[in-house]
């Protein structure tokens, strides 16, 4: 949030993002903000979701079970040699 109103406040910033800043048809984050069309409701709700795919991508390998046979230690499948 604050990045959003830091690039809200400073159109330099905002610029130095987007290039085409200045162009009148330049929709994104910070112009919808900055027309009032986003409020802090729903980037709560974004800022939630990110979070919580965040620790689930992470706590996800710790909770999957373990294969109960280590195949890396398996004898090998070839055929008996001669």
């Amino acid at each position: 949030m604050l990045v959003l109103l830091a690039l809200a406040a400073c159109p330099a910033l905002h610029h130095a993002l987007h290039p085409d800043s200045n162009n009148p048809h330049h929709e994104c984050l910070v112009t919808t903000f900055i027309k009032g069309q986003l409020s802090e409701a729903e980037l709560v709700t974004v800022v939630i979701a990110v979070v919580a795919f965040l620790i689930c991508a992470d706590l996800l390998p710790a909770i999957l079970p373990r294969l109960p046979f280590e195949y890396r230690f398996a004898p090998s499948r070839a055929p008996p040699g001669c």
